[in-house]
């Protein structure tokens, strides 16, 4: 392709050009003007500009894919294929644009020729999943765009949907080919929201994937649409809007429709609207955005309309989901719109609300009804047309029934809650089965709030289609033992009939027995009231209780059972009377010192020291609460994840090719990395610090030596013993230890930054089992009575993170070995076995007796992560919030294959790290920064290294440095302080002795010695230092 040489370039062919070019690399290679070599996440080369070697470093993935910079020169740095020819390679930006239309089969319109603005229309671009999303809701490109006000008197144009993706921190890429869009508000500024966990907020965009099979959530279900975490709620304004409330324009009637293509094509047709994120967002998010109060009130707006797609009383039933679920939700959502809009009134303004669906089957969103009406000659884009004309017909028409559409007057007025919930049959269990009897008949059994329900086919005439609504029943039907009212009405001799129905107190215990309801006894003269089915059992409350039978007797012919329960339901089944239950004793599941059960909901995994097997649920051997059930469907992997030996030369680890794509191993593996700075190097880049691999994987096999591999080894090892010591329910009472995540590295009492991952470590099983977090700078274990509300017998693990320094270990003891008793705020207190403890903390615990020592289980973490690299960083994912199934199944794999390692090694006093910089760092704590700063100077060679001296001597030349630490220090302390100071120094103490209890003492007096491998005995014994002694110093101390 050729173009003439011009100082024109057209802007919409140029933007093309920038999106195709995003990828750096791609583009690098396909140019083939440098030999690229790949190094991790990136490609290196020579760099073109100054010719160092390996100099250009172009990022390959994650979120600053397409960044490039020669970290030698200044010259060679951006990003996008365009900056890269025009930096590196030293192209006039006219010509790279050209090369890479030619790349990219992109046709640049000649001079003075219109831009192409319609990108459906050919012009040599590929069409896009974006393009074709457009075409389908009849949406023309230069319809959804906006103008960004960049400075006074100038504004920048951008297309609301472009092509690219969203990545794991909700920041758009341009490489990819989802529908991305871009949020917008009132002011044509950009929405903006602060991610979890960032420091500055970012426009927010949604993306609509092309293929959300690739895209699921825990369960697998597939997501078409993902806004980021944690982005809240908020309104898609479009371009009619925002101009509309720019002019305040007035707007008689406001819709609010579900979804951004919808809201805009409706724009389209005359019919003002707003896009909601989904009907599950409004039913569930806190509040409604207040661009809906600034529209209202200067728009002048007399009604708003909700609008739904034409599927909005259909059902969905599967398995262990209740068939009213979706039906609920879109009632939630309507009765918040409703209560919501009607609180205007409170402001003075009186607003119509309504509901609109379309009812047409086929074409059930409004853009596709819209579009079918375009492509029928009753709609024509930008006027109004036939679906306009019709929802207005509707409003006012009694039965508010169209030719295209339905309409409901849900004004509080007019329709009350009970009204609304008939909307979708959700006033009564009856009516609901009768309005879905064919689909839930197809399903055979199905629940409904908290009661199953079943379709009996027996004796229905073979080949029938008919749906008889008698034949569903209640999965439990009541027996003449379990019938828990009487009919004892009667007639007056003057002929009046006198209904009365009695309620039996005996038989409602049967009633509820019989459904799984009952006590449990899980302290001695202390009851939980439980429900109970299957293998599992789980708390409910009377108020649950008094509701399953309300909604039981609505079942009933007999509405005078109903009016008896309503009336009498918290006398009848109040917590006295509830109390009288009949017993439940289930037989749990037994911990054994050789077996472990991990219960999902589909299957349950039995790991042994040698095997892991998948069975089904039916085959428990026993009863577990229902708390115990992972909420996840699992699937084994057929093998371990790891295989764990240990020889004479230490830990020997088989990795399996599952460990490689598990994000939670890759975890393990970076903290336990202590070496990891051979290969890094903390460098400035477009986005800030980071650190930067700079050797190819032949220079890192190279740079490791074996005591790093042993090293890695021993702390991967020994965290996955961890783990798997946290998820036992066997405890050998001999070896309960606490499990302290500190960091692996030395640094100053109190100075410590953490950040290296260790939290992360505490809290990743309370994915897997009951987990109880404390506060760890906050906690008072001596005087808080209620610290442990909320912990019982079913609690597995209790978390104290981010301790303080000089954090009280001691107050555990007891707790760690033997019980907790834990005070609720209501009730008397229990005294529980004790579950597993583990700590985090920035500084070492204090304490070196035996009593601490077989109480703490140490893990070291390195500081791989830092304040300039977190997970997410690493691995282009937080961790655990935006997992797909397989990568939830992969760490369920990685914690069952823990808990074996586990078995297979339970001695924690045997198998535990050897790190002399953690014991450097308890000693240091025990020092105290203040002592360590004097010894460091005072015990030196020239000066009191190598000297004998009393230790009021040493007290006097501290306190003379540090006075403010008089009131805290004595002898005895200095000569504690010492004594650790030599260990922490690799120093010899009191090396002249000649007692038998290590001591040099002289006319009553004790002196001190700390000395290195050219001590003096004899003449150091001869020269003792007293208080007044004045000391020679061959270089200058600050002491003096």
């Amino acid at each position: 392709m050729s173009t003439p040489n011009n100082t024109y370039l057209d802007p919409e062919a140029r933007r093309l050009v920038d999106e195709a070019a995003a990828n750096t690399a791609d583009v690098a290679q396909r140019l083939g003007r440098s030999i690229f070599r790949q190094k991790r996440n990136s490609l290196v080369a020579d760099c073109p500009g100054c010719g160092a070697k390996d100099g250009l470093e172009i990022v390959n993935s994650g979120s600053k894919q397409g960044v490039f910079k020669c970290f030698h020169c200044d010259e060679v740095k951006g990003r996008g294929g365009a900056a890269l020819l025009q930096s590196a390679y030293k192209v006039e930006w006219r010509e790279a644009y050209r090369i890479l239309a030619d790349m990219f089969h992109i046709t640049i319109p000649e001079p003075g020729a219109r831009a192409m603005k319609n990108e459906f229309q050919g012009g040599g671009k590929k069409v896009t999943f974006r393009d074709l999303q457009l075409k389908h809701s009849g949406i023309p490109t230069d319809a959804v765009t906006w103008m960004q006000k960049v400075a006074e008197g100038k504004w920048i144009e951008h297309y609301r949907y472009t092509s690219g993706t969203m990545n794991n921190d909700g920041k758009y890429v341009a490489i990819g080919d989802d529908m991305v869009l871009h949020y917008v508000g009132l002011d044509e500024q950009p929405i903006m929201f602060k991610p979890e966990k960032a420091q500055k907020e970012i426009p927010l965009i949604r993306v609509r994937y092309q293929h959300p099979d690739l895209h699921t959530d825990k369960d697998g279900n597939p997501i078409k649409y993902r806004s980021p975490r944690g982005s809240g709620s908020h309104l898609w304004l479009p371009k009619f809007i925002i101009e509309s409330w720019k002019k305040s324009a007035k707007i008689e009637t406001l819709y609010v429709v579900e979804g951004e293509k919808k809201a805009d094509k409706m724009c389209l047709h005359g019919m003002p609207s707003v896009g909601i994120m989904g009907i599950h967002n409004l039913a569930v998010d806190g509040g409604m955005p207040r661009a809906f109060e600034m529209i209202i009130t200067r728009c002048e707006v007399k009604n708003v309309v909700f609008v739904v797609d034409s599927d909005w009383q259909d059902i969905s039933v599967k398995p262990g989901k209740p068939a009213d679920q979706r039906p609920f939700t879109f009632f939630k959502a309507t009765l918040k719109f409703r209560d919501y809009f009607y609180g205007f009134r409170n402001s003075g303004i009186e607003l119509g609300i309504f509901l609109a669906a379309g009812n047409d089957t086929k074409y059930k969103g409004m853009d596709d009804l819209l579009t079918k009406l375009e492509a029928e000659g009753f709609e024509t884009i930008n006027k109004p047309g036939a679906l306009q004309e019709d929802i207005t017909r509707s409003m006012i028409d009694a039965k508010g029934v169209g030719d295209y559409v339905e309409v409901h007057k849900i004004h509080p007025i007019r329709m009350s809650e009970y009204q609304l919930k008939q909307l979708w049959g959700l006033e009564s269990n009856h009516e609901f089965i009768k309005r879905h009897r064919v689909k839930l008949a197809e399903a055979g059994e199905f629940k409904i709030g908290k009661l199953v329900y079943f379709y009996d086919r027996t004796e229905e005439p073979e080949g029938s289609t008919f749906v008889d609504v008698d034949r569903f029943k209640l999965a439990q039907q009541i027996l003449p033992e379990e019938q828990f009212w009487e009919d004892c009405s009667y007639t007056t001799q003057a002929g009046r009939k006198i209904t009365d129905y009695r309620f039996d107190y005996d038989k409602i215990r049967s009633f509820l027995f019989n459904r799984g309801f009952g006590l449990y006894e899980y302290s001695s003269g202390l009851y939980r009231t439980v429900k109970k089915e299957g293998n599992f059992v789980e708390d409910v409350s009377h108020t649950y209780i008094q509701r399953y039978v309300a909604d039981f007797c609505d079942t009933l012919k007999d509405r005078e059972v109903v009016k008896m329960i309503l009336r009498g339901n918290t006398q009848y089944l109040g917590p006295n009377n509830l109390n009288y239950m009949y017993m439940h004793n289930p037989e749990w599941i037994q911990p054994k010192q050789d077996e472990q059960i991990m219960i999902f909901r589909n299957c349950f995994w039995r790991i042994t020291p040698d095997k892991i097997e998948e069975r089904p649920l039916t085959e428990m051997p026993g009863t577990a609460w229902h708390n115990q059930i992972i909420q996840f469907d699992a699937q084994y992997l057929k093998e371990p994840m790891l295989q764990v030996g240990r020889d004479e030369k230490g830990w020997k680890l088989r990795e399996s090719k599952s460990a490689h794509d598990c994000y939670m191993y890759k975890y393990l593996f970076c903290t336990s990395m202590f070496w990891w700075q051979k290969f890094y190097e903390l460098r400035r880049t477009p986005e800030g610090m980071q650190w930067i691999c700079t050797v190819d994987d032949k220079q890192r096999l190279a740079l490791t030596t074996d005591e790093d591999l042993a090293s890695l080894k021993m702390h991967i090892v020994t965290k996955l013993i961890a783990w798997g010591y946290k998820l036992r329910d066997y405890r050998d009472r001999s070896n309960q230890r606490a499990i302290i995540c500190m960091d692996g590295l030395e640094s100053a009492v109190g100075k410590s930054e953490g950040g290296s991952g260790k939290s992360i470590f505490a809290q990743a099983t309370k994915h897997c089992q009951p987990l109880f977090l404390v506060d760890g700078k906050t906690a008072d274990l001596k005087n808080d009575r209620f610290l442990y509300h909320g912990v019982d017998e079913r609690t597995r693990e209790v978390v104290f993170d981010d301790v303080r320094v000089n954090f009280d270990f001691e107050l555990l003891f007891s707790q760690i070995t033997e019980f907790i008793r834990v005070k609720p705020f209501q009730g008397a207190p229990i005294t529980i076995p004790s579950p597993v403890f583990t700590i985090t903390t920035n500084h070492a615990i204090r304490g070196d007796s035996t009593s601490f020592r077989r109480r703490q289980y140490m893990l070291g973490f390195s500081n791989f992560f830092n304040e300039h690299r977190n997970p997410r960083h690493e691995f282009g994912h937080t961790l655990f919030d935006d997992w797909d199934k397989p990568q939830w199944n992969l760490y369920y794999n990685l914690m069952a294959t823990a808990i074996q390692v586990y078995m297979q090694y339970p001695d924690l006093g045997r198998f535990s790290i050897e790190s002399g910089d953690i014991t450097r760092r308890k000693l240091r704590q025990q020092i105290g920064e203040d002592f360590l700063e004097f010894a460091d100077l005072y015990f030196t060679a020239g000066y009191m290294l190598n000297k004998v001296i009393v230790k009021e001597r040493i007290l006097e030349d501290y306190l003379s440095q540090f006075p403010h630490d008089r009131k805290f220090m004595d002898v005895r302390r200095i000569k504690e302080k010492a004594e650790l100071y030599a260990k922490y120094a690799g120093m010899d103490y009191t090396a002249p002795a000649k007692g038998g209890d290590g001591r040099i003492k002289s006319s009553g007096m004790e002196f001190i010695c700390i000395s290195d491998n050219k001590l003096d005995a004899a003449a150091s014994l001869a020269d003792k230092i007293y208080l007044g002694t004045a000391v020679q110093k061959t270089e200058p101390t600050p002491f003096g």
